[in-house]
């Protein structure tokens, strides 16, 4: 079997809750062979609604007894798309590490010192929890993880140096078989399989590169400091530039914040974003304003020139009737 390759682990990505009588005794022995060899076989633990609330779809009892279980669900945010792992899912009291993290402990390793998961500090009892958030950094579009065809390598047609000290992760591949993931770096590409999203998952707990999402309070300063810094060239730019300068400065946070991404931070734009749009007609806003106050005092002086020394009369309210007070005095 792939045993004999000397790989790291052996992981099926498989939910095997359904007995095969058949199929069963056979890979029961191919784990135990493995697992004599010093092979860890890991297999995935799952969920389904129930009646009752939850039911686990374990490994069934012929496969159960020498494997080591993982959480294989993928935790999908509202649109669809997976951004997160969670270090472990399952009862708030007995837990399931993440497949992943399952492989990577089953070869020896830990995880890497530069992660930060994001904890529950209050786990709700009697539901299924999910807890140690991280981050998905992803390696590549969906291919980028190198594959080989199972089949060849039980027919032994793949060389055993390509398996020897790997994590070996066997899954469905073709598109159509309803295990594949939206992600991120998809774009044109065909949906990303589960088991390569594993594997990512996997790269990511061994050689860390999770970006950190930045503090609220930072954000807000920024864009507090931002704007500040915004409202001050708007000054001194003048009308005709200053609405390119605001409408352009929000493609130029948007490019910012893909760069920091991209270098390990996560910050949204939009806490800047919202306010630099309204920032044009706010600032017109008050040129206007100061345009009517001084327009106003103007108008009190004409007035009381005309007056001959009398005493000015109010000046009106509203820019039209302001104007045309001012027409009226010119005019004289």
């Amino acid at each position: 079997g792939m045993a004999a390759a000397g790989p790291r682990s052996i992981t099926l990505d498989l939910v095997l809750s359904e007995p095969e009588p058949a199929g069963d005794p056979w890979l029961a022995a191919e784990i135990a062979a493995a697992t004599r060899a010093g092979v860890p076989v890991l297999l995935p633990v799952s969920w389904q609604p129930g009646p009752g609330g939850l039911d686990l779809l374990l490994p069934t009892p012929a496969l159960r007894g020498a494997v080591r279980l993982g959480a294989a669900e993928a935790a999908v945010d509202a649109d669809g798309e997976l951004r997160h792992l969670f270090l472990q899912a399952g009862p708030p009291d007995a837990p399931y590490p993440h497949l992943a993290r399952a492989v990577l402990e089953a070869g020896g390793g830990r995880l890497h010192p530069s992660l930060r998961p994001a904890w529950n500090p209050a786990p709700e009892p009697g539901r299924w929890q999910r807890d140690g958030r991280l981050v998905m950094r992803f390696g590549g579009a969906p291919g980028a993880v190198p594959r080989v065809s199972a089949l060849d390598v039980l027919q032994g047609r793949v060389a055993p140096a390509q398996l020897a000290g790997r994590d070996l992760l066997l899954g469905l591949t073709a598109q159509g078989l309803g295990d594949t993931l939206a992600t991120p770096v998809n774009a044109g590409h065909r949906a990303m399989p589960g088991v390569e999203a594993l594997a990512h998952g996997l790269a990511l707990l061994r050689h860390g590169g999770s970006p950190r999402p930045v503090p609220a309070g930072a954000v807000a300063a920024g864009a507090a400091l931002g704007l500040v810094l915004l409202l001050a060239l708007l000054q001194r730019v003048g009308e005709r530039r200053a609405l390119a300068l605001a409408l352009g400065s929000v493609p130029l946070v948007a490019l910012a914040s893909a760069a920091s991404a991209h270098a390990g931070w996560l910050w949204s734009p939009l806490p800047f974003e919202l306010p630099a749009l309204l920032a044009y007609p706010l600032w017109s806003w008050l040129r206007l304003r100061r345009a009517m106050q001084v327009l106003a005092a103007e108008i009190r002086e004409l007035a009381a020139a005309r007056q001959a020394g009398g005493a000015a009369a109010p000046a009106p309210e509203g820019l039209e009737p302001q104007i045309a007070e001012l027409q009226r005095a010119g005019a004289q």
